[in-house]
């Protein structure tokens, strides 16, 4: 931390430099295998969850319901 005298002023300028480690990343984004989607049943269930989820939820902001969708699939 440096501390340097401010121009016509009696405050002192404060100039602090912050290193953060390098942290590594992880694997990346989610990926979903895609050959469950074809499946019939896999289908149903998760329309099935869908119409479940709008139902039990109508009063919910769009937003919010989104979030319950994907937290029940």
């Amino acid at each position: 931390m440096q501390y340097k005298n401010g121009f016509k002023t009696d405050h002192a300028i404060v100039l602090l430099n912050i290193e953060s480690p390098a942290v590594p990343r992880g694997p990346g984004f989610f990926k979903i295998n895609i050959s469950i989607l074809i499946d019939n049943d896999y289908q149903t269930k998760i329309k099935q969850t869908i119409s479940n989820t709008v139902n039990e939820n109508k009063e919910c902001n769009p937003n919010t319901l989104w979030e319950v969708i994907q937290g029940n699939i």
